[in-house]
This record gives structure tokens, sequence and C-alpha cells, in this order.
């Protein structure tokens, strides 16, 4: 299963996922690019995602913030961020 399908079924049992970094909202807002994620596992378990949105001008690909997002970062289950 590709990281963006695990990620939507992430969004749906996570507790608090900022809304920009909601699936929806992230394919809403990726004009001009795309948006992929990163997940980290502790066994079978998701329990962080990076999501991250890039641009491609020419043969380069970059990262940036897309229109309209506010803040885009990773993002840690409760049990696992520390505090």
């Amino acid at each position: 299963m590709p990281a963006k399908a695990r990620y939507r079924d992430f969004c749906h049992s996570a507790p608090d996922v900022p809304v920009f970094a909601q699936a929806w909202y992230l394919d809403a807002c990726a004009t001009g690019g795309d948006w992929d994620v990163v997940l980290a596992h502790d066994q079978e378990r998701i329990v962080a995602a990076l999501p991250y949105f890039y641009k491609q001008k020419g043969p380069f690909r970059y990262v940036t913030m897309p229109p309209f997002v506010k803040m885009l970062g990773p993002y840690l289950l409760p049990e696992y961020r520390g505090c």
C-alpha cells in the first residue's frame, strides 16, 4: 500500500492530527505541486508522520510550503511525544 493511502488511514485513527496536515486538506491545497509523506513505524503500527509538499522546476524537485497551509511538520502520536 502506498504511503499516502496508509497516511489517510492514520489520519482517521490518530486523535489530534492538525487540520493543515490532514490528507484531504493537503489534496485541496496542493496546487502547482504535489505532496507526499514519510511514515515512522513501531512494529507494524504507524507512530509518526511527516507530510511534505514539493514542486518541480526543470530537473530539480524542492520542498516548500503549499498555499493556504499555515504550518506543516512532523506529527507524533501522544504516547511517543516524550513530554
